[in-house]
């Protein structure tokens, strides 16, 4: 008798296995939600106007603010529980994260640091410095 029990409770088991199985994941509902490119400005800030520079001191008025640096994260998707029947959020692929390095324009002679402030931030492309993950939205089958 009890070895008639486990044998019915294996086959039973066996077969919820089966039909799940059979049934695949459940359909979330949900699609990727669009983030917008956006700036991240790191470190200290200063006002590039036009006016002089003496031996290595800037005196300007006006111009725009340049920030030491600037994170430049792109467009992407993410999964943020938006629904959309019949559909699924899923990863697609790494976008890169990129770092620019930024100063004051000025035309100077350089050993003497001596010139003519510009009213620009010059920024130099350092390269990528993380990842973010882009998804995108795929139909259930």
């Amino acid at each position: 008798m009890r070895i008639h029990a486990i044998w019915t409770a294996a086959v039973a088991l066996a077969g919820l296995a089966g039909i799940c199985r059979a049934q695949g994941d459940p359909c979330p509902n949900e699609r990727a939600t669009n983030i917008d490119s956006r700036n991240e400005y790191v470190g200290d800030a200063e006002r590039c106007g036009i006016g002089l520079v003496l031996l290595g001191q800037e005196i300007s008025l006006f111009g725009p603010t340049c920030h030491d640096f600037i994170l430049l994260y792109p467009a992407y998707q993410e999964c943020a529980g938006e629904t959309l029947t019949g559909h699924r959020c899923v990863p697609e692929q790494e976008l890169g994260v990129r770092l620019f390095d930024c100063e004051c324009a000025t035309l100077s002679i350089p050993l003497l640091e001596t010139g003519i402030a510009m009213p620009d931030c010059d920024c130099d492309d350092v390269g990528e410095l993380g990842h973010v993950e882009d998804f995108q939205t795929v139909a259930c089958q």
